[in-house]
């Protein structure tokens, strides 16, 4: 591949199509990050970008799509994430295979098999810890990126965002007059061959008794994600408004061992932004409050300890949901000193030597400059365009939502 300077990157007029499933929050947030990180790199050329639902958009209609964006004559980059991301840019790939595309995920999934005999995106990033597990067929086709954690869009000014908007709907968050642990409850996830991993009532019965036995003097918040009860429940409750019977489990129990309900902040598609953000904001400005963030999301993981101190999160062991690429992330992130586990067990562990650090340049930046790669004999080649130029100012606002 012929190489570009930086300089002719940061004039062009490119058109970024963000593509996520509709469902999977953290992988659609790592796309964000992907598209806010290249925006950053172009520091005059125009920059456009549009998300895209697979879940409400047929292959042909996004074909249609990229049609007619290369028919503007715009330079076009695909972003994608997860297990969905690489099943939809095989199929867009079949139709365009010189269209220029970014994947990202947690794991390596079973759908990497697809590019076993197909054209493979241009770049594709995975936490180091999957390293091993990367095929060799892959490393021929493909720049590889490996990061620490995941890229995500979680920044100061996506947090400010979402709790301006958070507030603008009259929603309130519990006010931190004593110690107060915000609990992120685990969610279904997929194992390293495709396989659902299921977090029951009964596994969230068992782990309000172990928060409650080790944090007995704390006041509790209660939040969780859209994939909460995802398989148990056939009328997807996070959709209808009402509660999943996993989150239902948790807080039913929690209160009856603490004597006082705890404040339920539960993730609904028709209220976004969620609480998320807020609630990691109250944490972060109140005195004494810490946050217990479930291992099976390396996303929340990567973001709680990039943005909280270490002292005010807590990473809870939830051996039921976490595939092989979970724990390898969990042993990682033991190695980083100060880092606490809530471990199975029920106990809580505390590394106290640093034994790596992670780097300080974030996974989305490391990816867009690989992808970009100035002055290097491996990066991508773009036909020159005549764009107008203006300033680019990322919205935040807008890319934050969920």
């Amino acid at each position: 591949m012929v190489g570009i300077n930086h300089a002719s990157w940061c004039n062009m007029n490119i058109h970024l199509i963000i593509i996520h499933s509709g469902e999977n929050v953290g992988d659609k947030n790592q796309s964000l990050g992907i598209a806010t990180a290249l925006a950053t790199e172009q520091s005059s050329g125009v920059v456009t970008r549009e998300e895209c639902s697979a879940k409400d958009q047929s292959i042909d209609a996004l074909n249609a799509k990229i049609a007619a964006v290369l028919h503007e004559g715009k330079q076009l980059i695909l972003i994608s994430a997860g297990s969905s991301g690489l099943s939809v840019l095989h199929a867009l790939k079949q139709a365009f295979p010189d269209v220029k595309s970014i994947w990202s995920g947690h794991q390596v999934f079973a759908e990497v098999g697809l590019f076993e005999s197909a054209a493979a995106p241009d770049v594709m990033a995975f936490p180091k810890h999957q390293q091993s597990y990367i095929p060799e067929y892959l490393k021929a086709k493909t720049q590889l990126v490996l990061t620490d954690g995941v890229p995500h869009n979680l920044s100061a000014s996506t947090i400010e965002a979402d709790r301006a908007a958070f507030m603008s709907k009259r929603r309130t968050l519990p006010e931190f007059m004593k110690k107060t642990a915000v609990v992120i409850l685990p969610g279904d996830a997929p194992d390293m061959r495709g396989m659902e991993k299921i977090f029951t009532p009964e596994n969230a019965l068992a782990l309000a008794e172990r928060v409650h036995r080790l944090y007995p003097e704390y006041a509790f918040a209660v939040t969780n994600s859209p994939r909460t009860g995802k398989y148990l429940d056939p009328i997807n409750a996070h959709r209808a408004g009402g509660i999943d019977p996993v989150t239902e489990a948790f807080v039913k129990r929690l209160a009856e061992l603490s004597g006082c309900t705890p404040a339920l902040y539960d993730f609904q598609f028709a209220s976004l932004p969620s609480a998320y953000k807020p609630l990691l904001y109250a944490v972060k400005t109140s005195a004494g409050s810490i946050l217990l963030c479930p291992g099976e999301s390396t996303s929340m993981v990567t973001e709680t300890l990039g943005y909280l101190p270490r002292e005010k999160v807590v990473i809870m062991e939830v051996p039921e949901v976490m595939s092989e690429a979970h724990h390898e992330h969990l042993t990682e992130v033991s190695r980083m000193g100060g880092v606490q586990i809530l471990e199975s067990a029920g106990t809580v562990g505390q590394s106290t030597a640093i034994v790596t650090e992670p780097s300080t340049e974030l996974a989305a930046s490391q990816i867009a400059k690989r992808f970009i790669a100035p002055g290097s004999s491996t990066s991508f080649l773009f036909k020159s365009s005549a764009a107008s130029l203006e300033d680019y100012e990322p919205d935040n606002r807008e890319w934050s939502r969920e």
